[in-house]
Protein backbone atom coordinates (compact mmCIF):
# COMPACT_ATOMS: atom_id res chain seq x y z
CA UNK A 1 0.00 0.00 0.00
CA UNK A 2 2.96 2.56 0.83
CA UNK A 3 4.43 1.73 -2.37
CA UNK A 4 1.33 2.23 -3.96
CA UNK A 5 0.68 5.68 -2.76
CA UNK A 6 4.35 6.44 -3.16
CA UNK A 7 3.76 5.76 -6.88
CA UNK A 8 0.94 8.20 -7.15
CA UNK A 9 2.81 10.91 -5.72
CA UNK A 10 5.78 10.20 -7.38
CA UNK A 11 3.15 10.61 -10.66
CA UNK A 12 1.37 13.85 -9.59
CA UNK A 13 5.46 15.47 -8.57
CA UNK A 14 6.65 14.75 -12.18
CA UNK A 15 2.59 16.08 -13.17
CA UNK A 16 2.90 19.16 -11.40
CA UNK A 17 6.45 20.02 -12.92
CA UNK A 18 5.21 19.44 -16.51
CA UNK A 19 2.49 21.83 -16.08
CA UNK A 20 4.76 24.45 -14.42
CA UNK A 21 7.53 24.30 -17.12
CA UNK A 22 4.42 24.78 -19.63
CA UNK A 23 3.03 27.69 -17.93
CA UNK A 24 6.78 29.18 -17.60
CA UNK A 25 7.54 28.87 -21.29
CA UNK A 26 4.08 29.90 -22.19
CA UNK A 27 4.78 33.17 -20.00
CA UNK A 28 8.47 33.56 -21.36
CA UNK A 29 7.31 33.24 -25.00
CA UNK A 30 4.65 35.99 -24.15
CA UNK A 31 7.36 38.28 -23.73
CA UNK A 32 8.62 40.41 -26.28
CA UNK A 33 12.34 40.35 -26.43
CA UNK A 34 12.79 42.94 -28.52
CA UNK A 35 10.96 45.90 -28.44
CA UNK A 36 11.89 47.43 -32.03
CA UNK A 37 10.81 46.23 -35.00
CA UNK A 38 13.21 44.72 -37.68
CA UNK A 39 16.17 46.17 -35.65
CA UNK A 40 18.57 44.13 -38.06
CA UNK A 41 16.28 46.19 -41.19
CA UNK A 42 16.76 42.90 -42.96
CA UNK A 43 12.68 42.08 -43.60
CA UNK A 44 12.02 44.74 -46.16
CA UNK A 45 9.47 45.31 -48.81
CA UNK A 46 11.42 44.51 -51.78
CA UNK A 47 14.75 45.44 -54.11
CA UNK A 48 13.15 48.02 -56.06
CA UNK A 49 15.30 51.19 -56.34
CA UNK A 50 14.67 53.80 -55.20
CA UNK A 51 17.03 52.21 -51.81
CA UNK A 52 14.92 54.51 -48.94
CA UNK A 53 14.82 53.47 -45.84
CA UNK A 54 10.63 52.79 -45.86
CA UNK A 55 12.00 49.97 -47.97
CA UNK A 56 12.77 48.18 -44.70
CA UNK A 57 9.54 47.26 -42.69
CA UNK A 58 8.88 49.37 -40.18
CA UNK A 59 11.35 52.25 -40.35
CA UNK A 60 11.22 55.11 -42.13
CA UNK A 61 12.60 59.11 -41.49
CA UNK A 62 10.85 61.67 -38.86
CA UNK A 63 10.19 63.25 -42.03
CA UNK A 64 8.25 60.57 -44.60
CA UNK A 65 8.17 63.15 -47.69
CA UNK A 66 11.76 64.58 -47.84
CA UNK A 67 13.76 60.90 -46.69
CA UNK A 68 17.57 60.67 -47.10
CA UNK A 69 17.65 57.48 -45.68
CA UNK A 70 20.25 55.27 -47.80
CA UNK A 71 18.95 51.75 -47.44
CA UNK A 72 22.04 49.57 -47.96
CA UNK A 73 21.48 45.90 -48.49
CA UNK A 74 23.01 42.81 -50.19
CA UNK A 75 19.62 42.79 -52.09
CA UNK A 76 20.53 45.72 -54.10
CA UNK A 77 24.16 45.07 -54.18
CA UNK A 78 25.53 48.24 -52.36
CA UNK A 79 26.90 46.37 -49.72
CA UNK A 80 30.32 46.04 -48.82
CA UNK A 81 30.88 48.88 -51.43
CA UNK A 82 28.55 52.11 -52.32
CA UNK A 83 29.08 55.97 -52.67
CA UNK A 84 30.02 56.78 -49.46
CA UNK A 85 31.71 53.78 -47.34
CA UNK A 86 33.43 49.86 -47.52
CA UNK A 87 31.37 48.37 -44.91
CA UNK A 88 30.17 44.74 -44.05
CA UNK A 89 26.64 45.17 -42.08
CA UNK A 90 27.29 44.51 -37.92
CA UNK A 91 24.19 42.09 -38.14
CA UNK A 92 22.45 40.37 -41.10
CA UNK A 93 22.54 41.47 -44.57
CA UNK A 94 21.99 45.72 -44.39
CA UNK A 95 22.12 48.62 -42.88
CA UNK A 96 20.96 52.08 -43.06
CA UNK A 97 23.05 55.26 -43.64
CA UNK A 98 22.29 58.87 -43.43
CA UNK A 99 23.86 62.18 -42.27
CA UNK A 100 23.94 62.78 -38.70
CA UNK A 101 25.93 66.35 -38.71
CA UNK A 102 25.80 68.80 -42.31
CA UNK A 103 26.75 72.60 -41.10
CA UNK A 104 25.99 74.92 -44.36
CA UNK A 105 27.35 75.45 -47.00
CA UNK A 106 27.27 71.52 -47.39
CA UNK A 107 24.01 71.32 -46.46
CA UNK A 108 21.12 74.34 -45.81
CA UNK A 109 19.96 75.02 -42.58
CA UNK A 110 16.69 73.68 -43.32
CA UNK A 111 17.70 70.69 -44.92
CA UNK A 112 21.14 69.45 -42.63
CA UNK A 113 19.74 66.66 -40.42
CA UNK A 114 17.76 62.76 -40.80
CA UNK A 115 15.77 60.85 -37.82
CA UNK A 116 15.81 57.38 -37.71
CA UNK A 117 11.78 55.96 -37.00
CA UNK A 118 10.87 52.86 -35.67
CA UNK A 119 7.14 51.83 -34.94
CA UNK A 120 7.43 49.64 -31.66
CA UNK A 121 5.66 45.67 -31.58
CA UNK A 122 3.79 47.19 -28.73
CA UNK A 123 3.75 49.90 -26.57
CA UNK A 124 6.29 49.64 -23.58
CA UNK A 125 5.48 48.98 -19.90
CA UNK A 126 5.00 51.63 -17.74
CA UNK A 127 7.68 51.90 -14.67
CA UNK A 128 9.29 48.72 -16.73
CA UNK A 129 12.91 49.72 -16.81
CA UNK A 130 14.30 48.69 -20.64
CA UNK A 131 18.15 48.67 -22.22
CA UNK A 132 18.90 50.56 -25.52
CA UNK A 133 21.31 49.17 -27.57
CA UNK A 134 22.22 50.03 -31.03
CA UNK A 135 25.46 50.03 -33.07
CA UNK A 136 26.92 52.99 -35.60
CA UNK A 137 29.88 53.66 -38.12
CA UNK A 138 31.27 56.63 -39.59
CA UNK A 139 31.15 56.65 -43.32
CA UNK A 140 34.94 56.77 -45.17
CA UNK A 141 33.75 60.21 -46.35
CA UNK A 142 32.46 61.74 -43.47
CA UNK A 143 34.87 65.21 -42.89
CA UNK A 144 34.63 64.59 -38.94
CA UNK A 145 33.33 62.37 -36.29
CA UNK A 146 30.75 63.31 -33.71
CA UNK A 147 29.36 62.23 -30.19
CA UNK A 148 25.51 63.33 -31.00
CA UNK A 149 24.29 60.02 -30.94
CA UNK A 150 20.67 59.56 -28.90
CA UNK A 151 17.64 57.54 -29.07
CA UNK A 152 14.06 59.22 -27.97
CA UNK A 153 11.32 56.96 -27.30
CA UNK A 154 7.85 59.02 -27.85
CA UNK A 155 4.26 58.65 -28.30
CA UNK A 156 2.14 59.26 -31.69
CA UNK A 157 3.19 63.31 -31.21
CA UNK A 158 5.46 62.61 -33.04
CA UNK A 159 3.46 62.91 -35.96
CA UNK A 160 3.01 66.48 -35.55
CA UNK A 161 6.28 67.25 -36.05
CA UNK A 162 6.65 69.73 -38.89
CA UNK A 163 10.39 69.98 -39.57
CA UNK A 164 12.11 67.11 -39.32
CA UNK A 165 15.08 67.67 -41.34
CA UNK A 166 16.54 69.95 -38.91
CA UNK A 167 17.96 69.38 -35.36
CA UNK A 168 15.24 68.35 -33.08
CA UNK A 169 17.05 69.88 -29.83
CA UNK A 170 13.47 70.78 -28.13
CA UNK A 171 13.33 66.15 -27.73
CA UNK A 172 15.26 64.67 -24.92
CA UNK A 173 16.28 61.11 -25.68
CA UNK A 174 16.29 58.93 -22.95
CA UNK A 175 19.13 57.40 -24.18
CA UNK A 176 22.76 59.76 -24.97
CA UNK A 177 25.88 59.13 -26.32
CA UNK A 178 28.11 60.60 -23.29
CA UNK A 179 29.73 64.12 -24.37
CA UNK A 180 32.69 64.39 -25.66
CA UNK A 181 32.85 60.88 -26.66
CA UNK A 182 33.57 61.36 -29.83
CA UNK A 183 32.89 58.70 -32.02
CA UNK A 184 35.93 58.72 -35.09
CA UNK A 185 36.13 54.57 -36.44
CA UNK A 186 35.48 53.83 -40.29
CA UNK A 187 36.42 50.41 -39.07
CA UNK A 188 34.45 49.12 -37.46
CA UNK A 189 31.31 49.10 -35.35
CA UNK A 190 30.60 51.23 -32.15
CA UNK A 191 27.88 50.48 -29.38
CA UNK A 192 25.98 53.30 -27.77
CA UNK A 193 23.83 51.78 -25.11
CA UNK A 194 21.81 52.98 -22.17
CA UNK A 195 18.95 52.64 -19.80
CA UNK A 196 15.64 54.15 -18.58
CA UNK A 197 12.10 53.66 -17.30
CA UNK A 198 9.35 53.57 -19.77
CA UNK A 199 6.12 55.48 -18.53
CA UNK A 200 3.76 53.21 -20.75
CA UNK A 201 3.36 55.98 -23.86
CA UNK A 202 5.92 54.90 -25.73
CA UNK A 203 5.21 53.86 -29.41
CA UNK A 204 8.17 55.12 -31.21
CA UNK A 205 11.55 55.09 -31.37
CA UNK A 206 13.72 57.85 -33.20
CA UNK A 207 17.73 57.55 -33.65
CA UNK A 208 19.80 60.56 -34.63
CA UNK A 209 21.86 63.48 -33.48
CA UNK A 210 19.38 65.84 -31.06
CA UNK A 211 21.75 68.10 -30.50
CA UNK A 212 22.15 71.45 -32.27
CA UNK A 213 25.81 71.92 -34.68
CA UNK A 214 27.37 73.89 -31.92
CA UNK A 215 26.92 71.85 -29.16
CA UNK A 216 27.79 68.70 -31.51
CA UNK A 217 31.26 68.05 -29.91
CA UNK A 218 33.73 66.69 -33.15
CA UNK A 219 36.76 65.95 -33.99
CA UNK A 220 38.25 66.54 -38.02
CA UNK A 221 39.09 62.91 -39.57
CA UNK A 222 39.15 63.41 -43.01
CA UNK A 223 41.31 66.78 -44.36
CA UNK A 224 40.30 65.66 -48.19
CA UNK A 225 36.82 66.59 -47.66
CA UNK A 226 37.50 69.54 -45.52
CA UNK A 227 36.78 72.44 -44.44
CA UNK A 228 33.12 70.65 -45.28
CA UNK A 229 31.80 69.75 -42.30
CA UNK A 230 29.51 66.47 -42.37
CA UNK A 231 29.14 63.12 -40.34
CA UNK A 232 27.54 60.97 -42.32
CA UNK A 233 26.23 58.07 -39.99
CA UNK A 234 25.64 53.97 -40.52
CA UNK A 235 22.89 52.49 -38.22
CA UNK A 236 22.46 48.24 -37.61
CA UNK A 237 21.52 46.04 -34.54
CA UNK A 238 18.52 48.08 -33.12
CA UNK A 239 17.46 46.69 -29.78
CA UNK A 240 15.07 47.89 -26.60
CA UNK A 241 14.41 44.67 -24.38
CA UNK A 242 12.85 44.55 -20.79
CA UNK A 243 16.17 44.14 -18.30
CA UNK A 244 14.55 42.16 -16.06
CA UNK A 245 13.65 39.66 -19.48
CA UNK A 246 14.23 36.22 -18.04
CA UNK A 247 16.73 34.04 -18.91
CA UNK A 248 15.70 30.64 -19.98
CA UNK A 249 17.07 27.73 -21.86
Amino acid sequence: MIEFINKILSHNKKLTLFIACILQTNFINGQIANYISNGSMEIRYDCNVPNLGRKAKYWRGVDSINEAIDYNSVCYGNIPLNGYTYQFPKDGDSYFLTAFLCQPPSCTTINNRIYFRNRLKSNLVNGKTYCVKFFVNISDNSSYGIDGFGAYFGDNSLDTITYGNIPLTYITPQVQNPTGNIITDTLNWTLITGTFVANGTEKHCVIGNFKSDAATNKILINTINAPNVYCNVLLDDVSCIPIDLPAYA
